[in-house]
């Protein structure tokens, strides 16, 4: 098993989380954080492509792997578990390696300590014709988003550009303080915008002339990544956001992306996004939990914390 450093352009085309997602990395870069990706062989075969993030604190040196590997189609679990034992060769033996894996099978793949219950995500299929998407949302978002079909409004669509559209992020940022709720920092998006111009989409649902609610959309083909979301008093007066998520979807379909990602479901710390996320249709699954990994152990034991 061999690991190089690359920017991963020569692996296959694969659905990844916006962790893993090479906009991910140069905006992380971008902002000073140390992070890195490799393409690991075996032979001539491309297994996985990992974009690991390192930080030192005091004498430890961390990595993290969010939501990776992104594995090559196919790769089978016996070299899944074996580029887990490996992992070592990226670093120094020394390095403390922190995982969440993509599901909770993933875990299963190398002996870990778990550190944090798993997270769940919503995810759009957008593979699926307009009927069904329509048949999955639940009957009051579906209601809603009917409601703001006969309004109005209409959506407006076009690359995020600072220049012109900073107040979205001064809004959201606002948004975000008086709710308490988590989100990278709007310097995120900037440095996202640097790393590659036209790789966001904001979608916002005009009343005339008016801006009535913005959504803006991360792009990492073959999936985007639902990012920010506000909404004034009267955007959801008349569900602007929910018309705002549907053409986004219709707009990524037309595109080619296989998967819209809506993000983190957190019904304790933000329920009522948590709620909108689950009415629109969005599949619920769990990824794997937070753990830390132990390359020394022998394969096949676990430490008693690990989780059922």
């Amino acid at each position: 098993m061999e690991f190089i450093r690359s920017d991963a352009r020569d692996f296959p085309a694969t659905p990844c989380a916006l962790q893993q997602s090479a906009g991910y990395a140069h905006a992380l870069r971008e902002l000073g954080v140390q992070s890195e990706t490799y393409v690991a062989k075996d032979g001539t075969c491309h297994i996985a492509k990992l974009h690991v993030l390192r930080r030192r604190i005091g004498p430890m040196n961390i990595a993290w792997l969010p939501r990776g590997p992104v594995w090559a189609t196919d790769t089978p679990p016996e070299q899944r578990a074996r580029l887990m034992r490996t992992l070592r060769k990226v670093g120094t033996t020394s390095t403390t390696w922190i995982i969440s894996s993509e599901t909770p099978q993933e875990t299963r793949l190398f002996p870990h300590l778990v550190l944090m219950s798993p997270q769940y995500v919503a995810e759009i299929d957008l593979t699926a014709d307009t009927e069904t998407r329509l048949a999955a949302m639940h009957g009051k978002w579906r209601n809603r988003l009917r409601h703001a079909e006969r309004s109005e409004l209409h959506i407006r669509q076009r690359p995020f550009r600072s220049d012109r559209d900073l107040n979205v992020l001064v809004f959201e940022a606002s948004q975000r303080k008086q709710r308490g709720y988590k989100a990278l920092p709007p310097d995120f998006v900037l440095a996202w915008e640097k790393a590659g111009p036209k790789s966001s989409r904001l979608f916002t649902a005009m009343r005339g002339n008016t801006p009535l609610a913005h959504l803006l959309v991360l792009l990492h083909k073959p999936v985007a990544t639902y990012h920010i979301g506000w909404s004034g008093a009267e955007g959801r007066r008349l569900s602007a956001h929910n018309l705002a998520l549907w053409e986004a979807a219709a707009w990524l379909t037309g595109k080619g992306y296989l998967r819209f990602d809506l993000g983190n479901v957190d019904t304790q710390n933000a329920p009522g996004l948590a709620r909108f996320k689950i009415g629109s249709g969005a599949r619920i699954r769990p990824l794997g939990p937070t753990c830390l990994h132990l390359p020394h152990l022998p394969f096949g034991r676990r430490p008693r914390h690990d989780a059922a």
